[in-house]
């Protein structure tokens, strides 16, 4: 499990998740699907609510997933800004 302090605004990163109380549907933080295992699925192909409909403010990232290990790497590596 990860969370995310933006360095510029000092706030923390949430999940995408598809709000469907606007009409239009909004999609929220649609630029944060970096291959974790939680997110909207609709924004976020693979990903799951975990029971929660809403934005999670941390990213899990499966120990047992040698694919989202690999995208963990390249979230600490490269997503993430200094």
């Amino acid at each position: 499990m990860v969370g995310v302090i933006d360095p510029n605004s000092l706030d923390y990163w949430r999940t995408p998740f598809i709000d469907n109380s606007t009409s239009p549907p909004t999609i929220l933080n649609p630029n944060h699907c970096f291959g974790q295992y939680n997110g909207d699925p609709g924004a976020c192909p693979g990903a799951s609510l975990v029971g929660r409909n809403r934005e999670h403010g941390y990213f899990i990232f499966r120990n047992d997933n040698s694919v989202q290990l690999d995208s963990l790497a390249n979230l600490l590596t490269n997503k993430i800004p200094d």
